[in-house]
């Protein structure tokens, strides 16, 4: 199959890159990423796509009538929906029924979203096995605290920077880089320590695990603490042994950062995303 992907990466994920990485690893399989300098009806017309992926904010008005007026070609849409609300799917639900537009699938990371109307397919996020450090820095201190509020910051024992992902807490951070760059970094601490655990697991907080040394969280709110205990236990099978306020939590990584590769990998992902096509990838 011939694929069609948007650039939708940011600061807090690369999954349109490795998709891309990925797919042209089958030899059944050819994957292009759309340039911004190119036209959405250029790029459709000389690639001739079975499947087109993009993000809801990156799903141009262009592509909608590029699909509308070509519904013969029976491309597949794929739409990734992290970021959105459920109130924003049905929307965005409601702006592709009125061009009768069909979407194959929505996607996302969390298992909040649903639909009553499409089908919704949970694609967690997973450690980029491709990045390669983007920086040439040499140090090293002993903690990195990952924050994304202004609340969240406090002095700690010993050095240690504070680092964000927000791009909005660039003048109040040591560090605010974008997750390609935060590759080079992560094993340059004895431990790096996150404020916060979303529902649905970061890319970074993955990526941290997969590079870095020894990785925890840290919420002081204990409602909030039990439930990051609950989602990252899930997840990654380890209990509460990743809160850093455990007097047992995990000191050796080698066998978490096994289980990562092995079933947490953009890799792994990718697969979990060609496994929803008709044609399925073993």
């Amino acid at each position: 199959m011939k694929f069609l992907i948007e650039n939708y990466a940011g600061y807090e994920s690369t999954q349109p890159l490795y998709f891309h990485k990925h797919i042209n690893d089958y030899e059944e399989h050819s994957c292009v990423i759309r340039q911004n300098n190119t036209s959405v009806f250029d790029a459709f017309d000389a690639i001739n796509p079975d499947v087109y992926i993009a993000s809801a904010h990156t799903l141009s008005r262009d592509s909608v009538m590029y699909l509308r007026e070509n519904k013969g070609k029976d491309i597949k849409l794929l739409i990734c929906t992290d970021g959105l609300s459920n109130e924003e799917i049905q929307s965005l639900e409601d702006v592709l029924k009125k061009n009768d537009v069909n979407c194959h699938f929505y996607f996302n990371s969390s298992e909040s979203h649903n639909s009553k109307r499409s089908r919704v397919v949970q694609i967690r996020n997973g450690v980029d096995i491709n990045l390669e450090p983007a920086l040439k820095i040499d140090y090293r201190i002993q903690k990195a605290i990952f924050v994304n509020k202004s609340s969240k910051i406090k002095n700690h024992q010993g050095t240690f920077h504070i680092v964000s992902v927000n791009r909005q807490m660039k003048d109040n951070v040591d560090f605010c880089l974008p997750i390609t760059m935060l590759s080079s970094i992560y094993s340059k601490y004895e431990e790096i320590i996150f404020t916060e655990i979303p529902n649905s697991l970061p890319q970074y907080f993955f990526d941290a695990i997969y590079r870095g040394e020894k990785v925890y969280y840290d919420i002081i709110d204990e409602e909030k603490s039990k439930l990051a205990d609950e989602v990252v236990g899930s997840i990654l099978k380890v209990g509460n042994g990743l809160n850093y306020n455990n007097p047992d939590k995990i000191t050796d990584f080698t066998e978490l950062k096994k289980l990562i590769e092995e079933k947490h990998s953009s890799l792994n992902r990718t697969k979990t995303l060609l496994s929803q096509l008709p044609q399925k990838v073993k």
